[in-house]
């Protein structure tokens, strides 16, 4: 997965206010993400809060050591959001660095709310100080951020795992119990048709949870 997505790396000197920017944890699981202001300052969301850090400190952010700095890249094409590793992209278009930098300490003075891995994590916090843009929650209660990219893959992904694998599964059974070479090759045929839909189902469904392609986002000041 580096090597997927060393062209988001960037070096320090580069870094520009408003930058959105992120570092991968534990061998790629999941990145932490956030907002550099200026002055090595990074405003950043966790599970204290809304907090600032220097650069180095938001690097080595519950991680031993120090990542790599890349920068999140807005205005992408859908097909880069299935391609590139989740929670590096978005179709979303960014906003100018001072508006960005406006929301970012206006929340480190008031506060995201709660963290939630699911519908408020850093990658939404950032995400949201770039774009201004959040998820209606139907008018029934606090509007909720949005689901970021990492968690929509891994929704997704689940989905499609469940959904291609007990056919795969049936398809297996009958075959084993049938015997016979026509119904092998019936079935063999008929996974790979399986895993197919699945891929595409798995391509539509990512490019419909992006922040930039939903139908249910407004832009909240």
């Amino acid at each position: 997965m580096g090597l997927l997505s060393h062209r988001n790396r960037i070096k320090r000197s580069s870094l520009e206010v408003g930058d959105h920017i992120y570092a991968w944890r534990i061998a790629y699981i999941y990145s932490h993400h956030g907002i550099y202001i200026g002055d090595d300052t990074v405003i950043h969301f966790t599970t204290h809060g809304v907090i600032s850090s220097s650069v180095d400190e938001f690097l080595s952010f519950w991680e031993v050591g120090r990542s790599k700095l890349r920068r999140y890249k807005y205005s992408s094409k859908c097909s880069s959001v299935v391609l590139k590793p989740r929670g590096t992209c978005t179709t979303a278009a960014s906003d100018d660095g001072a508006t960005v930098v406006h929301r970012a300490k206006k929340l480190l003075e008031h506060g995201f709310g709660s963290y939630d891995l699911g519908k408020r994590n850093c990658e939404n916090f950032a995400v949201y100080c770039k774009t201004g843009l959040r998820v209606a929650n139907g008018g029934s209660g606090e509007d909720i951020a949005g689901l970021s990219a990492q968690v929509a893959s891994f929704t997704c992904k689940a989905v499609v795992g469940t959904a291609v694998g007990v056919p795969l599964i049936l398809l297996a059974a009958i075959a084993a119990t049938a015997g016979t070479e026509g119904i092998v090759v019936i079935s063999v045929l008929a996974s790979y048709a399986v895993i197919f839909g699945g891929v595409v189902y798995y391509c539509i469904r990512r490019c419909d949870k992006d922040i930039g392609m939903r139908d249910d986002v407004y832009v909240a000041y």
